[in-house]
């Protein structure tokens, strides 16, 4: 938002949303709801989806750097002549 010129307290002002609220998105510790995907669309005049990806690419980030090396031991890949789309 530095690039742009709006502080965190401007947008949540425009947005309907508290300060503390952007600061926590802002710093990870709070996910980015559909609603406030909506509204960042709104005020940036973008696609609500863009902001919902980019809460899925840091969830499954986040989930890979703290639970992917147990997993690959846990987990039974499907064979691939049982894959769907296999006649």
């Amino acid at each position: 938002m530095k690039p742009l010129g709006i502080s965190a307290v401007r947008l949540a002002s425009c947005i309907g949303l508290s300060a503390a609220s952007i600061r926590r998105l802002m710093r990870g510790n709070r996910r980015l709801t559909a609603e406030t995907a909506l509204r960042l669309g709104l005020f940036f005049s973008m696609e609500p989806r863009f902001w919902t990806n980019l809460q899925a690419d840091y969830d499954l980030r986040t989930a890979a750097r703290k639970s992917l090396k147990n997993l690959r031991f846990r987990v039974k890949p499907l064979a691939p002549e049982a894959r769907p789309g296999r006649t």
